[in-house]
């Protein structure tokens, strides 16, 4: 939602998004990191949903391009 309201974040990710969602959660920016990383992984490794899988062609997207990409699609919705 953060990068919804300010496109900003996805500009940094490293550097600005994940410290603000681990300071939202009390954890650390490599771990808000690692957990964008496991759902790519889950959804590579599963396929679900297909088509989001089939969005990169076969290839697991980098955090950025799950992100924006996930961003592109909340705002199609609403």
């Amino acid at each position: 939602m953060l990068c919804i309201k300010d496109k900003n974040y996805l500009e940094s990710i490293t550097k600005q998004l994940y410290p603000k969602v681990a300071e939202i959660y009390k954890t650390t920016p490599k771990r808000v990191e690692r957990g964008i990383r496991n759902v790519i992984e889950t959804l590579s490794r599963n396929r679900v949903p297909r088509k989001c899988y089939e969005l990169w062609e076969g290839r697991k997207p980098t955090n950025l391009e799950f992100l924006t990409r996930m961003v592109e699609k909340y705002e199609l919705r609403i």
